[in-house]
């Protein structure tokens, strides 16, 4: 079960101060947030919040990992991209006073500091640092969102490739002689649901990659074996 954690004023200014949001925010904002704020801790498996939730307060990763998930049409939760520290989540459900649009669901033990909604509004109000940094944040992300839109003109081994590399990005390890592991579990489903295809598209792309050497599976992760190669699959500029 979720547990909150005790109260650390120091340590919630820290997590704060690493998250892209609040970078420009004044000294003064980021104590009247931190004395607002708690940690909460959930552990490996643990829903964070559910599609459909009522809007609530906006989360940090302070350690830990989130999967942002949705139900497929297998009826099947599948992970849309994962979170991870210091990354902000339920930022839009704060500022919209909308119901949650995703499920959140910690993959390993996590923290998080947890930020009141009437918190963050109204040191939006007062703090023009953090209305700056809140518009950095949210056009990275619709950046990321043109670059997905994008995505989808793209075949699917060169939409796979660049997933592939997107997953390598955020955590891998590499095996002497054999290439990168993923640290990330990714299913089939999963890969289609961030792709925007359905699992056999993803399955005949899959074996391409393995047919050609590219990419296997060790310890149920996926092992790039040619990270050159992927990249240079997922730069081509074919068009679906």
């Amino acid at each position: 079960m979720a547990a909150r954690l005790k109260k650390d004023t120091e340590k919630a200014v820290l997590a704060l101060k690493a998250c892209e949001m609040f970078h420009l925010a004044g000294d003064e904002t980021l104590l009247r947030l931190a004395n607002a704020s708690g940690f909460l801790e959930l552990p490996a498996g643990q829903m964070l919040y559910w599609e459909g939730d009522d809007p609530g307060p906006m989360h940090i990763l302070v350690t830990g990992q989130l999967s942002i998930e949705r139900i497929n049409e297998l009826d099947r939760a599948v992970s849309i991209t994962l979170r991870h520290p210091p990354d902000v989540v339920g930022e839009l459900s704060v500022l919209e006073g909308m119901p949650r649009t995703a499920d959140a669901r910690a993959t390993e033990p996590t923290v998080l500091l947890e930020v009141p909604a009437r918190a963050i509004l109204d040191a939006i109000e007062a703090d023009h640092g953090l209305a700056r940094g809140l518009i950095s944040l949210l056009s990275r992300k619709l950046r990321e969102s043109i670059s997905h839109k994008i995505m989808l003109q793209w075949k699917v081994p060169r939409r796979l490739a660049s997933a592939l590399l997107d997953s390598a990005r955020h955590g891998h390890e590499r095996v002497e002689g054999q290439g990168v592991l993923l640290l990330e579990k990714l299913t089939q489903d999963e890969l289609a649901v961030r792709i925007n295809c359905t699992r056999e598209h993803v399955n005949r792309a899959m074996k391409q990659f393995r047919d050609e050497g590219l990419v296997t599976v060790k310890g149920g992760r996926y092992l790039v074996k040619s990270v050159r190669r992927l990249r240079q699959i997922a730069e081509t500029e074919e068009r679906a």
